[in-house]
């Protein structure tokens, strides 16, 4: 578990922006343990890599956290571009193992869905991806014999770019295709957005509910859920941007915990964030200044995460002869 994550307390007067679902936990309920029914909410450990399992099971959990009903797994793994090969593979062990209990049963093929803008680095985690996913549905097509000797999953992949670039939401671009691929289910990839500094290129969220392109960063696109494209949509990413005014209002935290004068009324702390922070209108989002490192190695590592979920009969080595 990155250190200082959970025991952070949140703001008390400010609701800053943020895609991971423990986090929305944190802020609603003030770093304490839910105290509603339809929230479940569990913390673990597998070796040195600390989860968190929360579940939404009522309307009324949905709407006070904001999140749609489902499961959400938030595991922390460490600073990706500090891994080693085998602490890679390792991890990417652990996460498939998860990402497997998500999955639905007896599904028979995949769509994988690589959400992203190429041209920004911080948010280019879906289309790098799709350099490490194997397909494998061409295959199945035109060579049912070997699909069979490979003992593949059946996979497919599209990058549908963004709003901006093509004028059709991604939504429906993932819709259409999978209109035509009929898969099982389909694994939506997307860089998050995260509300605490220190969990950047550090933590990696998987669910089973989908996807709402951009929501993190208040740039709300159609979502990703099985209303909209017709089948499951289990969604996965790791945090690669912070709100800027975040940032400050950590700053200005730290500032007054370390206050010599600490008589200052915790409300009237509250009062000066609030005062401060609402009028901040800059918009901006923060990414750390190796982002090009932090997103080529979280979309390896979600490759070879869904690869072995989907593959587990194949070796790492095997998967790097496949990729496309």
């Amino acid at each position: 578990m990155t250190e200082g994550i959970r025991n952070t307390p949140p703001l008390s007067s400010f609701s800053p922006r943020t895609d991971l679902a423990d986090e929305c936990l944190e802020i609603t309920f003030r770093g304490k343990k839910p105290d509603l029914d339809g929230i479940i909410s569990e913390d673990g450990k597998i070796d040195d890599i600390g989860f968190h399992i929360l579940e939404i099971t009522s309307d009324e959990g949905a709407i006070k956290l904001g999140k749609p009903k489902g499961k959400y797994v938030t595991l922390d793994i460490g600073s990706l571009p500090l891994f080693t090969r085998e602490r890679l593979e390792k991890t990417a062990d652990t996460c498939a193992g998860i990402l497997t209990e998500l999955l639905p049963k007896n599904a028979k093929s995949c769509l994988l869905a690589c959400l992203g803008n190429r041209k920004i680095t911080a948010d280019s985690q879906g289309p790098l991806c799709a350099e490490h996913f194997i397909v494998s549905r061409h295959i199945k097509d035109s060579n049912p014999r070997l699909f069979s000797q490979l003992d593949l999953f059946e996979t497919s992949c599209i990058v549908p770019n963004v709003l901006g670039s093509t004028g059709i939401e991604a939504a429906q671009i993932v819709k259409g295709t999978a209109e035509c691929t009929m898969p099982s289910f389909v694994i939506a990839v997307d860089s998050l957005c995260a509300r605490r500094t220190a969990r950047v290129g550090t933590t990696i969220q998987m669910s089973n509910v989908g996807i709402a392109p951009g929501s993190g960063i208040g740039n709300h696109r159609a979502a990703l859920n099985l209303d909209t494209v017709g089948v499951p949509v289990i969604s996965i990413g790791i945090p690669t941007v912070v709100d800027a005014v975040t940032v400050g209002a950590d700053i200005l935290e730290e500032c007054f915990a370390k206050a010599e004068n600490d008589s200052i009324p915790q409300n009237l702390k509250g009062a000066v964030l609030k005062s401060v922070l609402e009028k901040s209108t800059y918009g901006y989002f923060v990414t750390p200044k190796n982002a090009d490192a932090v997103s080529a190695c979280a979309a390896r590592l979600i490759a070879m995460t869904v690869n072995k979920a989907l593959n587990p009969n194949l070796t790492y080595a095997e998967m790097e002869e496949l990729k496309p």
